[in-house]
């Protein structure tokens, strides 16, 4: 499920580039219930975000943070391993939406 979150349609100009962006909320209500039984802390970073936005180059660029590296402070080994899970699901989706 992903939900796109509410945004300008630019960003203001800054040293004269203009930023193009979209952030959205990606996730399932399956897998949250599931990390959340580990850790209430876990709601903290549930849903997931992901930012796509155009390089200075003009390319266009995906961005998220590895859930393991928001669930390891919450100390919990069980949380930690289910979200070294979707870091690897997310990493096969980035590769095969940049086609990288």
């Amino acid at each position: 499920m992903t939900l796109p979150l509410p945004q300008p349609r630019r960003l203001p100009e800054a040293d004269g580039f203009p930023a193009k962006v979209r952030q959205y909320a990606i996730g399932s209500p399956l897998l949250a219930a599931a990390m959340l039984q580990h850790d209430v802390g876990a709601a903290l970073n549930i849903p997931g975000r992901l930012v796509l936005y155009e390089g200075e180059d003009g390319r266009t660029r995906l961005g998220h943070d590895r859930p393991s590296s928001l669930m390891d402070r919450l100390g919990n080994p069980e949380l930690s391993a289910a979200a070294r899970k979707l870091d690897a699901t997310l990493a096969a989706l980035a590769e095969r939406v940049t086609a990288a």
